[in-house]
């Protein structure tokens, strides 16, 4: 559903170390950011990048960030001012236990005139390729001929195709499923649906999308109906049981520790030989994550990497 909010709108910002950047976005989003902006020195001539912005997918990759990272967010609710700030304060304590400098993070508030939300999405997002033959497009645009295309309308859900971790599981999906007949997915985390769209457009049998949030599994059936593959699409809040599996290929672009916490459960819901994506593991967790799927037999078969991101196909 549309929003065309005009304010006052609250701004919260704070400058976070790299490593933060995952958990302090998240916990934004969680407590319903309807914008989030990441900046740092060199990152674009234009500006802070919005969260999905196609400049994070271009093609061309953007500056890593060498420092710090400055968090800019947008909230409907200005009376939850003194709430946020106390809540990201208490987060930047926590994490402080693995992040050096978290802790020095301050929160810092203002109140903005409206805007209309929609209008500034709608001109930030245009056709967009992805892969050998897809084309990630918001439905008021009519896209050129020749590729698959996936209907996404920028909304509150994680998931237009453009932020280099959900397309990079796209390229890898595409990949994957170029040799599986039938294939049946598993979309953990799955937002706006368009991994598990996308699955379904380029032959998967059926698709299950799972993810905590509500209105977010909401998106994702009307994005599959917008794709016209609701039919062989289903949500849930959990995870299935390992019975109802298993699945030849399960998708995770989600946070570096969700991934970890949850890898034994993924592994027993994957179909033997089956194929693995996790995404949204910036570099500095890489490692981590990528020595905690080896423990469970898992070994990469390709990685794609932009200057802060890194995508993994495990089998």
């Amino acid at each position: 559903m549309e929003r065309t909010e005009k304010g006052p709108f609250l701004e919260v910002r704070v400058v976070v170390p790299p490593l933060a950047l995952e958990a302090v976005m998240a916990w934004l989003w969680d407590r319903g950011a309807l914008g989030v902006q990441e900046d740092w020195p060199g990152l674009s001539d234009e500006g802070p990048v919005l969260s999905g912005d196609p400049r994070e997918f271009s093609g061309a990759e953007l500056t890593a960030p060498k420092d710090k990272i400055e968090i800019i967010s947008f909230f409907e609710d200005i009376e939850q001012r003194d709430a946020l700030c106390a809540g990201l304060n208490d987060l930047l304590q926590d994490i402080s236990q693995w992040c050096p400098g978290a802790a020095e993070a301050t929160c810092k508030t203002r109140l903005l005139a409206g805007k209309d939300w929609v209008a500034m999405s709608r001109a930030h997002f245009t056709p967009t390729p992805i892969g050998r033959g897809l084309m990630v497009c918001p439905p008021w645009e009519r896209p050129p001929e020749g590729r698959e295309v996936i209907w996404i309308a920028p909304g509150m859900a994680f998931g237009t195709g453009t932020h280099f971790t959900t397309a990079a599981c796209l390229v890898l999906l595409e990949e994957a499923l170029a040799s599986r007949e039938a294939a049946r997915v598993l979309d953990v985390g799955t937002g706006s649906g368009i991994l598990a769209i996308a699955a379904l457009k380029l032959g998967a049998q059926v698709a299950l999308g799972v993810d905590v949030d509500g209105d977010a599994l909401e998106e994702a059936l009307a994005n599959a109906a917008q794709n016209g593959v609701l039919d062989r699409f289903t949500v849930s809040k959990a995870l299935p049981d390992p019975l109802a599996g298993p699945f030849d290929i399960v998708l995770a672009n989600i946070l570096a520790e969700t991934v970890v916490e949850m890898a034994f459960a993924l592994r027993k819901l994957l179909a033997p030989g089956g194929d693995l994506i996790v995404s949204g593991i910036i570099h500095e967790r890489a490692e981590w994550v990528a020595a905690a799927m080896a423990d469970l037999g898992f070994a990469p078969v390709r990685e794609l990497r932009d200057s802060a991101w890194v995508a993994t196909w495990y089998r």
